[in-house]
Order: C-alpha cells, then sequence, then structure tokens
C-alpha cells in the first residue's frame, strides 16, 4: 500500500524505467534483429521461431507471451 510521497515517486519512478526498457528492447528488435534474421534468445527468440510459421508478428506473440 502507497503511503508516503516517496513510495508513489519510487512506483512512478520503477514504471517509468520499465517503460523505458521495453521501448529499447523493441527498437532493438524491429531495426536489427528483424532486418538481420538473427534470432534473440528466450521469449523474444521464440515468439520470432513462432513468428515464421505462423501469420502473426513478433510483437503479437511477445503481448500474447
Amino acid at each position: 500500500m502507497l503511503t508516503s510521497h516517496s513510495s508513489i515517486v519510487s512506483e512512478v519512478t520503477r514504471v517509468l524505467v520499465i517503460v523505458f526498457g521495453a521501448l529499447i528492447m523493441a527498437v532493438g528488435l524491429n531495426l536489427f534483429l528483424e532486418p538481420a534474421n538473427v534470432f534473440a534468445s528466450g521469449a523474444t527468440g521464440i515468439a520470432q521461431i513462432i513468428a515464421g510459421f505462423l501469420p502473426f508478428s513478433t510483437g503479437v506473440l511477445l503481448f500474447f507471451n
């Protein structure tokens, strides 16, 4: 439960860092890995492999992951 001003600022900071990291990951995936046909590791790589066989984009598959 958020009770103090500092904990609210801390939670907002955490959310902003997560969103910024997700944006950096999306840029890296779309501008570098996908055009070069390089597979990432983990869930992103699995989504890339599945996207090669199904008519869904990698982003859609990552969203439902």
